[in-house]
């Protein structure tokens, strides 16, 4: 889905690619949402939800990017755009939850508020190695399985297939693939660096194929997640 022309777009050293929409230049003190999109997707999965938005906030969209040198990129931009860290709320789906609470732990800032949806407290390595052979067989074939699991209504996937999957099918390659199922495999949620954070919000779809809502729930029995249940929802939600 093409960006708007009023987003500011930024392409950092590595290659990573942002857009920023700034709705106040006076206003030093607003607040900056932060977006990042998880495995074999794009920051334009945001869009449809942050067109709606874009008169009344601001925002930085991070369009693409490289889990290796995810956390320079993003200071990068920040410093290009001249974001203060201090006034951030942070949104990581799936794979960009972890890339998010990475992020904010290496920089030990655990007050902004911040948003995971669809993250799985871990992926099994049979997961993970199962999906790797599928991307070294045909990554695009790999991405259209994985894409056939995000959604729980046909609706949302007709749509998706219209508006994204084609752009993506063209974007991705197998080398980017396999190295962000490397990073995603190392993840792991744990009740230490959880407890850290102030304001973490848990956003899950009720019928995610790809991070059962259940591992989370049981996960979090003794940690009191704050968990926001979406019904009729999948891994990918209706943003």
């Amino acid at each position: 889905m093409p960006y708007p022309n009023f987003l500011i777009r930024f392409d950092a050293p590595s290659g990573a690619v942002f857009y920023f929409n700034q709705v106040s230049q006076k206003d030093i003190n607003s607040k900056t949402d932060i977006y990042v999109s998880g495995w074999g997707l794009c920051g334009d999965i945001f869009l449809s939800y942050l067109s709606l938005e874009a008169s009344s906030r601001s925002f930085l969209v991070v369009d693409s990017y490289y889990t290796s040198s995810f956390n320079d990129d993003l200071d990068i931009a920040f410093d290009h755009f001249r974001i203060r860290g201090d006034f951030f709320t942070f949104h990581g789906m799936s794979m960009g939850g972890y890339l998010v609470m990475d992020y904010l732990h290496k920089q030990r800032q655990y007050n902004p508020e911040t948003y995971l949806y669809g993250v799985r407290p871990s992926y099994p390595d049979s997961v993970i190695k199962k999906l790797k052979k599928m991307v070294q067989r045909d990554y695009k074939r790999a991405l259209i399985w994985f894409y056939d699991q995000l959604f729980h209504k046909s609706i949302s996937m007709d749509f998706f297939k219209e508006e994204y999957m084609e752009s993506y099918l063209s974007f991705f390659d197998s080398e980017r693939l396999i190295n962000d199922l490397d990073f995603l495999g190392a993840q792991r949620l744990n009740a230490e660096m959880i407890n850290l954070f102030k304001e973490l919000h848990f956003v899950h779809g009720k019928h995610d194929k790809i991070a059962p809502l259940e591992e989370l729930e049981a996960f979090g029995k003794d940690l009191n997640l704050n968990i926001e249940v979406v019904e009729n929802n999948g891994h990918l939600l209706d943003f």
